[in-house]
């Protein structure tokens, strides 16, 4: 990964409390461009690799009606995979997180289970399998 130390800056949010035995404060780091930020997020499995680095997590910076948001999303999905349901989690479409499972794999299950004129469509950013219409001659 390389990230450019030119035109970067960082701040530290939050505030310092010397009373807690954690010190960690996030870190917003402001790059260039946002190609450089999405070159960041997703190099995010490789920072992880490296021993010192693997507690650390990075994170598009969020509104709190989107952290609030994700955060609800999150724990839906325990709920849901407490309950029982396989391979759900959280994808994003478009910046929007939302509920995903393997639909590929559930189309193929299917369609070798002898259904016919099935296909996967978007609807709103979600992925749904879905009956091709009959079409009328």
């Amino acid at each position: 990964m390389n990230i450019p130390s030119d035109g970067v800056t960082s701040t530290r949010l939050g505030k310092f409390d010397p009373t807690q035995r954690i010190r960690k404060r996030p870190l917003k780091l402001k790059l260039r461009s946002h190609d450089e930020v999405i070159s960041v997020l997703r190099d995010t499995k490789k920072i992880k690799e490296i021993e010192k680095f693997k507690s650390v997590s990075l994170s598009k910076d969020r509104t709190p009606l989107q952290t609030s948001f994700y955060n609800n999303l999150k724990r839906q999905l325990k709920e849901r995979l407490d309950a029982g349901e396989q391979d759900l989690y959280i994808r994003h479409f478009n910046d929007v997180p939302s509920f995903y499972n393997n639909l590929k794999r559930q189309l193929k299950e299917r369609l070798d289970a002898g259904e016919q004129d099935l296909y996967i469509r978007h609807f709103n950013d979600v992925p749904k399998i879905v009956k091709r219409k009959a079409s009328g001659n």
